[in-house]
């Protein structure tokens, strides 16, 4: 089988081609409504902490799933945004609470890591990393940017 896609797969592919699809990844149906405001974002020596308030802006009570996505530097050559948490909230109407996440420099899924083949390790590229929150994909309310000057992560073995 060959798949001509390389790593754009699912919602990334749908980017890539400008084709907007009926549902976005994490698209949910809801009774009520959701606002996103006030991301914060900053780097440690154990990721990038994320934190931002959601609130339900409906008059029903809610869940709500809010994401956060990562792109890596363009020096890194891999295709758009990486989901990188999540995190689901219960709210009442009018009630707000602030989300926070760590992206996490030694999760397994590397969400800031890519694979160096002459390292055999993976690397996180110095450079600027683009953080976005929001309820679905195609529904990032929130967007930031932090800088890595040197790698300050790994390589990993």
């Amino acid at each position: 089988m060959n798949y001509t896609e390389g790593l754009a797969v699912g919602y990334k592919w749908y980017e890539e081609k400008d084709i907007t699809p009926l549902y976005a990844f994490g698209y949910g149906l809801s009774y009520t409504s959701f606002s996103y405001r006030d991301l914060s974002v900053r780097t440690t020596k154990q990721g990038i902490e994320v934190s931002y308030e959601v609130t339900d802006t409906g008059r029903r009570a809610g869940t709500d799933t809010g994401q956060v996505y990562v792109t890596l530097p363009k020096a890194a050559g891999e295709p758009g945004k990486r989901l990188a948490a999540f995190r689901q909230v219960e709210l009442r109407p009018g009630q707000h609470k602030r989300i926070k996440v760590t992206i996490a420099r030694t999760a397994s899924d590397h969400p800031l890591s890519i694979w160096d083949t002459h390292k055999d390790a993976w690397v996180t590229p110095s450079g600027t990393y683009t953080v976005e929150a929001g309820s679905s994909s195609a529904d990032l309310l929130l967007k930031k940017s932090v800088t890595f000057r040197q790698p300050p992560l790994g390589p990993w073995i």
